[in-house]
């Protein structure tokens, strides 16, 4: 956001390499805010943007969030923006939103600095002085707008945007007795699965081929996703057990596990070189 009419930003780019895409703009009087965002992004430990604009501008301000579990393919829906003049409590328009699942981002450059209190459901996620942040994660689809209350007798604009969450994946394979070849029929055997060690997601194998499926597994990019055979409960040991440890990119369906009896298997489904031993700490029951 600047406080010079006319100018705008003209690109964004950062030293993690990342791709800026132009969301939308509001400009009231000398006043604007825009939003941008990057997709499927290469994570940064001391990642540094930089805005160029189109002139010389005063008040400049700049607001980097960053977000885990959007879809890494098309994660923008749909925006918003408002305005008002002399007010104390600031909204933007309302969105329809196209799928459940969604994270709404907005900002809201401020004329004095002062005060802000994010809206109801949403959480403040920075304060410049001058612009603020506010986000909500909503579970279904519908008209969102984003409000927040402000010091009295201010001026502002505002934007926001919603990003969907990444769909859920597939996970098969086979279980196979030790000598990797024979498969585990006849009994249906229980398997489960843990994204990042946390609830066990449950199934069993086929009878007549040994396969096991998970139709529906929510995993952001870089989860470690755990999947093995069990007893009578998902923490105890049966007559077989193994274990398989991967990484996923949360988009890409993972296919063709191979779940040994009395083994470890290692793989890594995200495109990685190499699985790390912090990635192992959950593969023991």
């Amino acid at each position: 956001s600047t406080e010079t009419t006319g100018v705008s930003v003209s690109s964004l780019a950062d030293t993690a390499g990342n791709t800026y895409t132009y969301i939308s703009r509001i400009d009231s009087g000398s006043q604007n805010v825009e939003m941008w965002y990057a997709k499927n992004i290469t994570g940064h430990a001391s990642n540094v943007v930089t805005a160029t604009l189109s002139a010389s501008a005063t008040w400049r301000n700049i607001v980097v969030l960053q977000y885990s579990g959007c879809d890494t393919t098309s994660p923008y829906d749909v925006s918003a923006t408002g305005s008002g003049l002399n007010v104390t409590s600031q909204s933007t328009g309302s969105a329809v939103t196209t799928a459940a699942n969604e994270v709404i981002v907005a900002g809201y450059k401020e004329w004095l600095s002062g005060t802000f209190t994010a809206g109801t459901n949403f959480t403040a996620r920075n304060n410049t002085g001058y612009l603020w942040t506010e986000e909500r994660i909503v579970s279904s689809a519908g008209s969102y707008n984003s409000t927040a209350s402000m010091l009295a007798g201010n001026n502002y604009v505002s934007v926001h945007a919603t990003f969907k969450a990444a769909p859920p994946i597939s996970v098969s394979g086979t279980a196979y007795q030790n000598n990797e070849t024979t498969a585990l029929i006849t009994t249906a055997y229980n398997v489960a699965l843990r994204v990042n060690g946390g609830t066990a997601s449950t199934t069993t194998t086929s009878t007549v081929d040994g396969t096991f499926s998970f139709a529906s597994v929510t995993a952001s990019a870089g989860a470690t996703i755990t999947i093995y055979l069990y007893g009578s409960s998902d923490t105890t040991a049966g007559t077989y057990t193994g274990n398989v440890v991967t990484i996923t990119d949360g988009s890409t369906n993972i296919t063709g596990v191979s779940l040994f009896d009395d083994h470890v298997v290692l793989r890594a489904d995200n495109g990685a070189t190499a699985i790390t031993i912090l990635d192992l700490l959950d593969y023991e029951n």
